[in-house]
């Protein structure tokens, strides 16, 4: 029997949203305050005072430690965009299994199948669950319902 993969790729279950929508929100509010940042460090704006005496040319922004904001930037951005890619592939080893376990029952209620099949390599978490579906489907059978 081939068993049933869902496209990792831009296939998001409505599930999946409500774990993925705050996280790229989060992740673009994120990236936009580190492109000002850079921004600010890579601007020669400066502030000046004028006084009687004398003038003084002040950088309002980063002073010394402008050269390391690009990386930093960059640092924090590879950090941002790889806890997208985490939260996107634990949301999908979560909503994999669960599509499956419905289409299969889905299966059982039309006759197709007997039981849900054993859990595949990565689903482990939905194994306690599958055995106590199993043994009801067992008991639902046994008395002829």
């Amino acid at each position: 029997m081939p068993t049933y993969r869902r496209s990792l790729i831009f296939n998001i279950n409505k599930f999946q949203v409500y774990i993925l929508f705050p996280t790229i929100i989060t992740a673009l509010v994120i990236l936009s305050f580190l492109g000002l940042l850079y921004y600010l460090s890579v601007n020669e704006a400066a502030v000046v005072y004028e006084t009687a005496n004398s003038t003084v040319v002040y950088n309002q922004f980063f002073g010394n430690v402008k050269n390391f904001i690009p990386v930093i930037v960059a640092i924090i951005s590879i950090m941002v965009l790889i806890l997208v890619f985490w939260s996107y592939r634990t949301s999908n080893k979560l909503v994999g299994p669960y599509e499956r376990i419905l289409k299969e029952l889905d299966e059982i209620i039309e006759g197709k199948r007997d039981k849900i099949s054993p859990t595949r390599e990565g689903d482990e978490m939905f194994e306690e669950l599958l055995k106590r579906i199993n043994l009801l489907v067992e008991k639902h059978k046994s008395h002829g319902l």
